[in-house]
């Protein structure tokens, strides 16, 4: 990379920005459900929302730009977008990895809720998410898009540059301990953005705290080592798919199960066994 490249910024700036848009109706449902007496509009409330997280990603995409690259990350695919360059070979392929990663970490994550922490959670995370499907269908635009902007192209690459001062692989570029420890880093500042949001289903004990955490860090460092070796493309395939099992699949299956009485107070059931 010689210089800053703008144009590779406004293409991921205008991504982030767009997709945050797409967490606005979720937002809405939630917050007109959980804050009723909230002085202003529950839709006015989520855009607020909605547009402090897209304006993040743009600063993210310009800082995450210049730490990727100082870092020794790369980001063939958007780069061959706004240039005459043919998009890699290997880029779909890539891609075919980090799908069915976030699938298995959404379930892995899915599973640590039901039989890990189920008999820990306050009511409010056990009753789920009731919006429409298509409300919940965009808000994983957000977080396949906009998130993945903020915490791995920012942050993981910020981590990662910082930590080769310590760690450097001979060219001048984070090392093996230093990518793995920026990893988890921003798997844990993955984990502390999502707890405003619980906020809105419960109170932040100890246990949720760590529930919250566990259940997003196992996503996070997923998607994490998945940019690190194929690139932003394919961690936003890993969380993207992530969030379509947690968000669309998930809560139906959640409920089916407490109705039929498999997942109960305490843990899921004998019958499940």
């Amino acid at each position: 990379m010689n210089g800053f490249e703008l144009d590779l910024f406004l293409l991921l700036a205008g991504l982030g920005l767009v997709c945050a848009l797409g967490v606005i109706p979720l937002g809405t449902h939630i917050v007109s459900r959980k804050l009723p007496d909230i002085e202003i509009p529950a839709s006015r409330a989520a855009t607020a929302s909605a547009l402090q997280g897209g304006v993040l990603a743009i600063g993210a995409a310009g800082g995450g730009l210049v730490f990727a690259h100082w870092a020794g990350f790369e980001l063939p695919f958007f780069r061959a977008l706004m240039s005459d360059e043919a998009v890699p070979s290997e880029t779909w392929g890539h891609v075919g990895i980090g799908l069915p990663l976030g699938l298995a970490s959404a379930l892995v994550a899915v599973l640590l809720e039901w039989r890990v922490f189920w008999n820990f959670l306050p009511q409010g995370l056990k009753e789920g998410l009731d919006a429409p499907a298509w409300k919940r269908a965009t808000a994983t635009l957000y977080g396949g898009v906009t998130e993945e902007i903020l915490t791995r192209l920012f942050f993981l690459s910020l981590f990662a540059w910082a930590l080769s001062f310590i760690w450097e692989d001979g060219l001048g570029h984070a090392d093996t301990p230093a990518v793995w420890i920026a990893i988890l880093l921003s798997a844990l500042i993955f984990g502390l953005l999502h707890l405003p949001a619980t906020i809105l289903f419960a109170p932040l004990t100890r246990a949720v705290v760590v529930r919250t955490l566990a259940l997003n860090g196992v996503v996070a460092i997923a998607a994490g080592w998945v940019f690190v070796e194929y690139g932003l493309l394919a961690a936003m395939a890993t969380h993207w798919a992530a969030d379509v099992v947690i968000l669309l699949v998930a809560p139906g299956v959640q409920a089916r199960l407490v109705r039929s009485g498999w997942l109960v107070d305490g843990e899921v059931s004998a019958r499940a066994s």
